[in-house]
């Protein structure tokens, strides 16, 4: 019903900027905002307590939606957000929305999966190590103190018969040394109970 209190099939026939909320009764007055707890549905011109499968809801002004805008953090209950991941769930894989160019950033509780990034100012879930290395799924820019660089990968020793040189951040396992002289003055270190052959300096 609208303010004169008469019957109306809907809200938007006595004035847009007025709409209907959900109600215990079958009487739902119309009102110009919406409760506190309740999310405008612009489609319907509706207030509702909970968006429904397949929306997402959005805080000020609060309102059910069809699509989180580009660059925004999906929180968990489907909520958009400008703010970045809670507590709860503080790594987000980035998305692309099927039906759109639109990229969002979906919270989750962890990187089940895929790997997280490490060395970033933010918790980010990837599904591979693109130009970083892989260690107990976890992407680093360096590995760790201690680990070794095969390929894309920490580990921690080098396969046998390979050989090891230090660059600026990492030691990096390698089939040959670059630099040898008679071919016989490597140096044999034990390193976490096995022996790997250091490149002369």
């Amino acid at each position: 019903y609208n303010p004169d209190n008469k019957c109306i099939d809907d809200c938007s026939q006595n004035t847009e900027n007025q709409f209907s909320y959900e109600a215990t009764n079958d009487h739902l007055p119309c009102i110009s905002g919406c409760p506190s707890g309740f999310y405008y549905y612009d489609d319907k011109k509706v207030c509702l307590n909970d968006c429904g499968e397949g929306y997402y809801s959005k805080d000020n002004p609060s309102k059910c939606i069809n699509l989180c805008g580009n660059g925004e953090y999906i929180h968990p209950g489907n909520i958009c957000s400008a703010n970045k991941c809670p507590s709860s769930a503080p790594f987000y894989n980035e998305l692309t929305l099927t039906d759109s160019s639109t990229t969002v950033k979906k919270c989750v509780p962890n990187c089940e999966n895929f790997y997280e990034m490490v060395n970033s100012n933010e918790k980010k879930c990837v599904e591979n190590c693109d130009g970083k290395y892989s260690y107990n799924g976890r992407c680093y820019d360096n590995c760790p103190a201690g680990l070794y660089v095969s390929g894309n990968q920490c580990v921690p020793n080098c396969d046998t018969n390979k050989y090891f040189e230090k660059d600026e951040n990492n030691l990096v396992c390698i089939s040959e040394c670059p630099h040898t002289n008679d071919g016989n003055n490597y140096t044999y270190l034990t390193s976490y109970g096995n022996s790997v052959k250091e490149c002369p300096d």
